[in-house]
């Protein structure tokens, strides 16, 4: 089943990638191009608050699934190692 996602669910994973990214260092950030980014920061939503513990797992601090999809993506696009890349192409998702 194909999942829709809205611009108000785009705007809080957002956010929450945001919070996510502020725990990355500054060598691991600069892989991520600054337009990207500013993409987050721009279109985030600011009325809504998230909190990210890096002590704790993903799942027990109630992140959204189209937040864990955007952190997979930013994986893939920045920091994979071109093996890596390449057995992702070829796996059969």
């Amino acid at each position: 089943m194909l999942t829709v996602y809205t611009y108000k669910d785009y705007a809080k994973s957002y956010t929450e990638l945001i919070e996510i990214l502020k725990h990355f260092s500054k060598s691991d950030l600069a892989k991520i191009p600054k337009n990207i980014i500013f993409k987050y920061i721009k279109y985030r939503d600011i009325n809504y608050v998230f909190s990210y513990n890096p002590k704790l797992s993903l799942k027990s601090q109630n992140v959204s699934k189209l937040t864990k999809i955007l952190i997979a993506n930013l994986y893939i696009d920045y920091f994979t190692t071109e093996t890596e890349y390449k057995n992702i192409q070829d796996s059969d998702f």
